[in-house]
C-alpha cells in the first residue's frame, strides 16, 4: 500500500513543484503582451500563448495547483484501476 501512495503521490505532487518554479521563471522573462494579452489569449502566438498561462499560474498558485492536485490524482488513480483489472 505505501508504494501505491508513493507511485501516486510523487507525480502530482512533483507536478505542482515544477508548476510553481516554471510559473515563477516564465513570469520573470515574459514580455507585457505575453502578460497581458492586450487582443485575448487567442490572438497571441503558440509560445506567447504558453507563456501567458504559465503567468496565469504564478497569478494564482493556489487554484494552478488545486487543479493539478485534481487532474492527476483522477488520472493516476484510473490509471491505477485500469491497470489492476486488466493484469
Amino acid at each position: 500500500m505505501d508504494s501505491v501512495i508513493f507511485t501516486l503521490l510523487f507525480p502530482v505532487v512533483g507536478s505542482i513543484i515544477l508548476n510553481l518554479i516554471f510559473s515563477a521563471i516564465f513570469n520573470a522573462f515574459a514580455t507585457d503582451k505575453q502578460k497581458n494579452a492586450p487582443n485575448g489569449n487567442k490572438n497571441l502566438g503558440f509560445g506567447a500563448q504558453i507563456v501567458n498561462i504559465f503567468v496565469q499560474h504564478h497569478n494564482v498558485p493556489v487554484t494552478s495547483s488545486l487543479m493539478l492536485f485534481i487532474l492527476l490524482s483522477i488520472t493516476m488513480g484510473l490509471q491505477f484501476l485500469i491497470q489492476k483489472l486488466l493484469l
